[in-house]
């Protein structure tokens, strides 16, 4: 047992690894106060979106898998989990293939100061919608125009040496383009026996989703709208 705690001790010596700062809303590394910005008021991140995000900046992971990023995970899943769950379960599958369609746009509608509404659509029709309430302030911060959140959790995991603990932040916006972004940073902090740290990995990611001109989305409710008589007086 002396023999084993003495290269472990070693090996840490040699590699000189410690845990990166934790970056997670309240943390000092962050630069994010929950408590100062508590009656800061929240984004309004109201639009039309596409419904697939195109990757702005990220790891390695990311620049491969970046594109299955989906406007039904933008949102923070909050006090309507159920929601969510029955709207992810319903989307239709692709004639002839047991693969689920993803839906073509979504549309966020900001229900009052920090509870929004996402629908996502089909060219034909809803696919789905689900709320997210952020009313728990110390979780959900509104700060800068962007609403951030995160945490930190330990012994969420493990490696073959020992326990790991993990954190991460992310911020939700939009650009001076009216586009909705996300940024996201997610780290997992290594233990070996003992629980001597021996290093940080480290996962990011910057998404864009693209806003539409609502001109441009077509909806059966908006043609039946553009064919209504009173439609048809109003451009004659």
């Amino acid at each position: 047992m002396k023999n084993l705690l003495f290269l472990i001790l070693v090996a840490v010596g040699l590699t000189g690894c410690v845990h990166d700062r934790e970056i997670y809303p309240g943390s000092p590394a962050s630069g994010v106060d929950p408590l100062a910005n508590s009656n800061s008021p929240c984004p309004d991140l109201s639009g039309e979106y596409e419904f697939i995000a195109s990757l702005l900046k990220g790891d390695q992971n990311e620049k491969i898998y970046g594109r299955t990023h989906g406007l039904d995970s933008v949102l923070p899943i909050s006090g309507y989990a159920t929601e969510w769950t029955k709207m992810i379960r319903g989307y239709r599958t692709k004639e002839g293939t047991r693969f689920q369609e993803r839906p073509r746009y979504g549309k966020i509608t900001q229900i009052s100061e920090r509870v929004y509404l996402l629908s996502v659509f089909y060219d034909d029709g809803l696919a789905g919608e689900y709320h997210t309430d952020l009313t728990d302030k110390s979780k959900f911060v509104c700060m800068n125009n962007r609403l951030i959140g995160g945490g930190r959790s330990q012994n969420s995991g493990s490696s073959e040496w020992g326990k790991n603990d993990s954190s991460g932040m992310y911020q939700i916006y939009k650009d001076e383009d009216g586009n909705l972004i996300r940024e996201q940073i997610s780290q997992v902090h290594m233990n070996a026996l003992l629980g001597i740290p021996t290093g940080t990995a480290e996962y990011f990611y910057t998404i864009r989703f693209k806003k539409l001109n609502p001109d441009s989305v077509t909806s059966p409710q908006k043609d039946k709208d553009s064919k209504s008589p009173q439609s048809a007086r109003s451009t004659s």
